[in-house]
């Protein structure tokens, strides 16, 4: 091994040198964040935007201290059948993964297999809608070309019945509705997922604030509440935050638990999600 250099693993993982690696406990997909996008085919998949799959695991890692990098062949994604590229593994277990090129629009599970041989899937838990191609342009989005003998076959649209052009003459008189308004309902695909800001360390029993943004094309919009919930055994409250006020909410929540990577997930109804950075209790 060269000067610099080293393999470190992590204190679980260092078990797995005693014994099989099935005493070590399964891993747990928390969340996929966001778990609905929209990826026009031609772009690479290098300049995608990335997606966090949150993991309540422990991960066997390696570090080039040369490099100060960590290495991320320690664990592989898969959505559905296509292998997703780890891009970066951050300490907490959360992967931060791009997707594949090679996904039709559709809803797919997510598998994670550890370099230990350990695997975890989640099913249905991430959408795909490929996006293909843009819109008709404009000039002549709706318009029938006409041969030329047709030319004057029938009345002008501006003298037809008296009915005057219900829109521009690029939309064919189609009115075109306007998005949805804050106070229109929420649907699904609406919200893709949610970032919670950073977590420090807390201390057990003593209410700590937690700041959560909702993510997707009406993120404004949303003012529901989601259930909250902790990956490790013991007590969360309040079991539900919210509501939300344009897509954001702040409030004081309470664990009881003890220990590291403590991590908090939020769900909303359409079972979009959001989890926190790990953290420790004491």
């Amino acid at each position: 091994m060269s000067q610099g250099r080293a393999t470190v693993l992590l204190v679980a993982a260092l078990l797995c040198a005693c014994g099989s690696s099935t005493a070590l406990p399964a891993p747990d997909i928390l969340s996929v964040a966001p778990n609905q996008v929209t990826v026009p085919r031609h772009v690479p998949v290098e300049q995608r935007s990335p997606v966090r799959v949150s993991l309540d695991a422990v991960i066997p890692v390696r570090v080039d201290y040369g490099q100060e990098q960590v290495s991320t062949d320690a664990a592989r994604v898969w959505i559905g059948s296509e292998q997703a590229p780890v891009q970066a593994l951050d300490g907490d277990g959360t992967l931060i993964i791009s997707v594949p090129e090679m996904l039709d629009m559709g809803t797919y599970d997510v598998r994670v297999a550890l370099s230990d041989g350990r695997e975890t899937v989640r099913q249905a838990v991430f959408s795909v809608i490929p996006k293909d191609r843009g819109p008709p342009p404009d000039d002549d989005a709706g318009v029938v070309d006409l041969p030329e003998n047709d030319l004057d076959a029938g009345p002008l649209i501006q003298t037809d019945a008296g009915t005057p052009d219900a829109g521009t003459s690029s939309d064919a008189g189609v009115v075109q509705p306007d998005g949805p308004g804050p106070n229109d309902p929420i649907r699904p695909g609406d919200i893709t997922g949610f970032e919670i800001e950073a977590l420090e360390d807390q201390q057990q029993g003593t209410p700590f604030l937690v700041v959560v943004r909702a993510l997707g094309p009406r993120a404004a919009h949303f003012q529901d509440s989601t259930e909250l919930t902790v990956n490790k055994n013991g007590t969360v409250s309040p079991l539900k935050l919210g509501p939300f006020d344009n897509g954001v909410v702040g409030q004081y929540v309470t664990v009881g638990v003890l220990g590291a990577n403590v991590k908090l997930t939020v769900t909303d109804a359409y079972g979009a999600q959001g989890t926190s950075n790990g953290f420790k209790v004491k």
